[in-house]
């Protein structure tokens, strides 16, 4: 808008009202008195011939607001888009830690049957050594996608904004 108003003509007025000091003990009608000046008056300026300068401001100036408004909404995708993955890599997360919490439960009644067989001489030491080895690798696998679900709840807390998300 302030672009715009510079291509239509502008009227000023200005004044000034100057007073000089007289000298000690001169009368005000004195010759020596006081001095007043009085100046002023209207000024235009007529945007005639400035060969499309003002023109060319208006329409850098449009493309300098398009220019935001596109900056603006590509910060706003993107934080969409951070946010829309932070909550699939949560929901991920979440599943599978679901799935291996019942794995993991699977593998510790795996392994305290194959205890059971063992005791009873059903079967060999080393089945009793591979289940509790199967029980270990699920807890760990477990461990780490804790960890993942962790992580992607974290990223979420900063893409929606949160404490210590970074800065633009």
């Amino acid at each position: 808008g302030i672009a715009q108003a510079e291509l239509w003509p502008r009227l000023t007025l200005t004044g000034s009202l100057t007073v000089n000091a007289t000298p000690v003990g001169a009368s005000f009608a004195s010759p020596a008195g006081p001095l007043l000046n009085l100046g002023g008056g209207p000024a235009i300026s007529i945007p005639l011939l400035d060969w499309g300068e003002r023109r060319a401001a208006v329409e850098a100036r449009g493309a300098l607001l398009e220019e935001a408004l596109l900056a603006y909404r590509q910060a706003v995708m993107t934080a969409l888009e951070e946010v829309e993955t932070a909550l699939t890599d949560l929901r991920a997360e979440g599943e599978r830690v679901a799935r291996l919490a019942a794995a993991d439960a699977a593998a510790t009644r795996a392994l305290r049957d194959a205890g059971t067989l063992f005791r009873q001489g059903l079967t060999s030491f080393l089945d009793r050594l591979q289940a509790e080895q199967e029980m270990w690798r699920v807890k760990l696998e477990l461990a780490s996608a804790e960890e993942a679900r962790a992580l992607a709840a974290i990223a979420l807390h900063k893409a929606l904004g949160g404490a210590g998300a970074r800065t633009r």
